[in-house]
């Protein structure tokens, strides 16, 4: 997963990239499972949240006083 990151242009530490593929597998997961308690109703809301997710860990990079 890292070298994915990497070619994404990220170089996450070990704790952020695991957050990042814990948030996204549970984003997935809850969407197929029960979309109707993150507000899920077309595969575009998916990928909404997964960019919203990738957002807050990019913020979070960027602002050193939350790492």
């Amino acid at each position: 997963m890292r070298d994915l990151h990497r070619a994404a242009g990220l170089d996450l530490a070990t704790d952020d990239a695991t957050t990042l593929v814990t948030a996204i597998t549970g984003i997935v997961h809850i969407a197929l499972t029960t979309p109707d308690a993150i507000g899920v109703h077309e595969p575009e809301d998916v990928v909404a949240l997964v960019r919203r997710a990738a957002t807050l860990i990019h913020d979070r990079l960027g602002d050193p006083s939350r790492r």
